[in-house]
């Protein structure tokens, strides 16, 4: 780069920066809901030139648009953004809840944007810098013409778009069609505000580029009333849901709404519907159609499908059907939301009704839908698209298929959450959810956050808000039956001992035990524990109605774990770290405990992988690599169980090699396990590996309490800086008893 461009660039940034102290301001007032931007123009009648793009800010401050924090006290900045983007602008939440944005100058006077309405569009770039301190949270937009709906009696039009990403530009377009469709006056446009929501946005720091109107913006034609189906839709009956509808006993809703899952505000299809449950609505609260035509229910044809989109995994949602001439004549039916924060196809089977039956005879042209059904609401807002009466026989699967259930075996938790099996939190205040996994082997779990003294878990009974759930039996299974589950650590507060509780016939007997390890943070662990193990310690294996995973009661407060696969096995675990093949052979027969510690047959068995990385067995070695904030680790369990005895001295030898950056280590660990939990820690002090093979052995003392033998956990871990990597080797890895 020449100097002249240096020093014009130096001098363009500076003249900026300057610009903006000089434009930006700040009102003073202080409200309870995101308030109106300024107060009605007074000077300058609008004008336009739908010839060119209405730029607000791009590369350098206009004077027409200043940046503005209506009331956090903060000031927008002008940065210098690395690569195509040039000054920016970038706007900082504080403490004081606020909206942000470009106001526009009186001296500008309001925009006129009328001409864009037809194929227009308003387009901007957004990157988030620094996530909000609470965690995430809703993202809007919104323009405000005639001074805005709450300071001077104007109009506006407020848009959710999806949350920007740290440290990634996204682009948003937004019709400018829809916006009027809002009631925006597209006449008088004066401020253009983008925002986290009302309150919750403390700590977000973003920078936004390139905001604009653009003449030609939507260059395909707006869908149609009747859009394409959804591509896993079910065929059948749809129902109208651009017609009215009936609000009542508190809930809110809004026709024709912007997809939420979607970047590109803009609409994916003309029905869908943003219904909200506000604050304080009743426990009844729901929404009717508009939508008359009568539902031909038939003994092969009882299927109603809506598509959902919830902020929250685990929401009962009803569907009730009635003659709306007669209320005495109706059918329910209720289902459960299984993810949070995407859409989901949610099936309403009305041959199992919640209250009523199908009577062939009944008209059934009114529908109503309950979200939330029974529990008073709390503002949640949920978006429906996509109503149908399922032809017979046409139930598609959604694109990510429930895996089949494998014989023997019953899962209480697997990928999606199970109605009969709630999640459930005793004491603590908190509602568990299912969120999605990091690691794509996991994909949906189950999150538990110990706020306070409690015990957590998954209940079949009613009181707990299980639907239609039942005691297990599993007595059959007691000789080689097993029940296991996986768990990561996501949040560490100090917890060391950590509790499996089982009970049955509503606590009529009940069995608590320590987990043979701890979980550890940011890690997959896989548990089993045996059935005649529980039985034997006095469980009544034939009325199982709750299982928990938790903290010794009063530790760990702050603590945040996922939990998948919860089953109960005829005859083993299932877990993909368990071996599908016979064991292999040792290393060799001079008193190696370990079993295929020299890889020699290329296969990892039975060690199995721990973390995020990637392990791999090559050339009759195995290597862990992984990046920053990852882990690589191997593992194998039950080593020289009923061999070893309390406090024996034994030794582990391995040759390593490899390469770790800044933040990477090596970690080796080895714990003395039994049912009654971990009664020795050994951490080996392992250097930073070489490119040439090294030796490495370690002697010492296990444990009190070896029923279980020895777990041994090998490899490469990451710390969360920039740039780190591991990638470990290691060979002939030994553990033989003194």
């Amino acid at each position: 780069m020449s100097n002249e461009i240096k020093h014009f660039r130096l001098t363009n940034l500076v003249l900026a920066s300057a610009i903006a102290l000089l434009i930006s301001g700040c009102g003073e007032e202080s409200l309870t809901n995101p308030p109106a931007t300024s107060e009605p123009p007074t000077t300058n009648p609008p004008t336009t030139n739908p010839g060119t793009d209405f730029v607000i800010f791009q590369d350098q401050v206009n004077s027409a648009w200043p940046a503005w924090d209506c009331c956090g006290g903060t000031t927008p900045t002008n940065p210098v953004e690395l690569g195509d983007y040039g000054i920016v602008t970038e706007f900082t939440v504080g403490a004081t809840p606020a909206v942000l944005g470009f106001v526009r100058s009186q001296s500008a006077g309001p925009l006129d944007i009328s001409a864009y309405q037809a194929k227009g569009t308003v387009e901007f770039d957004i990157k988030l810098m620094s996530a909000p301190i609470a965690g995430p949270t809703n993202w809007f937009i919104k323009l405000e013409s005639n001074g805005g709906a709450i300071n001077a009696g104007g109009e506006e039009a407020e848009v959710s778009i999806t949350a920007p990403q740290v440290n990634t530009w996204q682009k948003v377009s937004i019709p400018v069609a829809d916006l009027a469709n809002l009631g925006l006056d597209l006449t008088s446009v004066d401020n253009f505000l983008i925002y986290p929501a009302w309150g919750t946005g403390e700590g977000a720091v973003y920078r936004v580029d390139n905001i604009k109107f653009i003449l030609d913006g939507v260059t395909e034609p707006q869908p149609d009333p009747d859009p394409t189906p959804r591509p896993d839709a079910d065929s059948g009956l749809k129902l109208d849901l651009t017609q009215a509808v009936t609000d009542f006993g508190g809930s809110v809703s809004q026709l024709g709404v912007a997809d939420p899952a979607v970047l590109a505000a803009a609409s994916s299809s003309s029905q869908i519907i943003k219904t909200t449950k506000t604050d304080g609505a009743e426990t009844w609260a729901g929404t009717t159609l508009g939508d008359l035509t009568a539902i031909p229910f038939a003994d092969d044809r009882q299927k109603v499908s809506v598509w959902i989109y919830s902020e929250e995994s685990s929401i009962p949602v009803l569907l009730k059907l009635e003659d709306q001439n007669d209320g005495e004549k109706f059918v329910e039916a209720l289902a459960t939301t299984t993810i949070a924060g995407a859409w989901e196809k949610v099936t309403f089977d009305f041959s199992l009704p919640h209250a009523g039956t199908v009577d062939s005879s009944v008209v059934y042209d009114k529908k109503s839908i309950f979200f939330d059904f029974g529990q008073p609401g709390k503002g949640t807002v949920f978006y429906w698209d996509d109503m149908t009466f399922v032809d017979a026989d046409s139930t598609t699967n959604p694109d990510e298929p429930d895996l089949p259930t494998e014989p023997d075996q019953i899962t209480l938790f697997s990928d999606a959450a199970n109605p009969k099996w709630v999640a459930w939190d005793c004491c603590g205040g908190s509602t568990p959810s299912v969120i999605t996994d990091s690691d794509s082997q996991y994909g949906a779990v189950t999150e538990f956050v110990i706020n306070g003294p409690t015990v957590v878990g998954f209940s079949s009974r009613a009181d707990a808000g299980a639907v239609d759930g039942q005691p297990i039996d599993v007595s059959a299974w007691q000789d080689k039956g097993t029940v296991s589950f996986d768990l990561k650590l996501t949040n560490d507060a100090g917890a060391t001992d950590w509790k499996f509780k089982v009970e049955s016939a509503s606590a009529a007997t009940a069995v608590e035990m320590s987990l043979a390890e701890a979980p550890e943070l940011n890690t997959w662990k896989h548990y089993q524990i045996s059935l005649n193990d529980l039985a034997s310690a006095g469980l009544d294996l034939a009325n199982i109605d709750l299982l928990m995973i938790f903290p010794a009661w009063g530790s760990g407060i702050g603590s945040s774990y996922l939990v998948d696969n919860v089953v109960f096995s005829a005859t083993g675990a299932t877990s993909p770290t368990v071996p599908d093949e016979p064991t292999l052979p040792p290393v060799d027969n001079t008193g190696n405990l370990l079993v295929n510690g020299d890889f020699a047959t290329d296969k990892l068995d039975p060690w199995f992988q721990v973390g995020g990385g990637s392990v791999s067995v090559i050339n009759g070695s195995v290597r862990t690599s992984a990046g920053s904030g990852g882990e690589a680790r191997i593992k194998q369990q039950r080593i020289g169980q009923g061999t070893l005895v309390a406090n024996q001295s034994v030794t582990v030898t391995f040759n390593m090699k490899g390469q770790v950056t800044d933040g990477g280590v090596v970690n080796g660990v080895v714990h003395t396990e039994s049912p009654a939990g971990v009664s020795g820690t050994e951490v080996l002090s392992l250097p930073a590996p070489t490119n040439e093979w090294v030796e490495h052995s370690f002697t010492f003392n296990i444990g009190s309490d070896p029923e279980w033998g020895l777990g041994f956990t090998l490899g490469g871990v990451c710390g969360a800086v920039a740039g780190c990597s591991v990638a470990v080797d290691f060979d002939n890895i030994r553990l033989t008893a003194n």
